[in-house]
């Protein structure tokens, strides 16, 4: 039997702990070849909660301004790759009762709609960028799932 590479490894393991940490969601995991894995998912948990398992699993990070990958998260007990990239997307059902919601509590002549923001990243929408630091905003963010920046 021909043995794993070590990004198919990885992308294994990756599955995996996506599954048993967020079990009923639905990650692609994949490599496009190389020393890269990519993670595809609707709705579900916040970029941020993938992110933080699944940081593990690469050996460091690009450094645009030297122009080198830096080697700090080398680790020889699990799996690594160069680069492990998350996408998350919001499906429109999501996207909407979200938006509901946020109608629901704020009154605003300029609310957004689920179009002006493809991947409903908060706060991408500018209408809305003045919540930021409003205790109901981020309890609203928390809610859905949606990154605060």
């Amino acid at each position: 039997m021909k043995e794993l590479s070590e990004t198919a490894k990885c992308s294994k393991a990756i599955r995996e702990e996506l599954k048993k940490e967020f079990p009923g969601v639905k990650f692609k995991v994949h490599s496009e070849g190389g020393s890269e894995i990519n993670i595809y998912y609707v709705d579900g948990p916040s970029y941020e909660s993938v992110d933080k398992i699944v940081g593990k699993y690469k050996m460091g990070h690009f450094d645009g301004m030297t122009d080198i990958y830096e080697y700090d998260n080398r680790r020889e007990d699990i799996p690594q790759v160069l680069y492990v990239f998350t996408t998350r997307e919001i499906s429109l059902e999501y996207g909407q009762e979200a938006l509901k919601e946020f109608n629901r509590y704020w009154s605003r002549e300029d609310k957004p709609n689920i179009h002006d923001s493809y991947y409903f990243e908060i706060p991408v929408i500018s209408s809305i960028q003045d919540f930021e630091w409003n205790p109901r905003w981020r309890e609203f963010c928390n809610k859905y799932n949606f990154n605060i920046k």
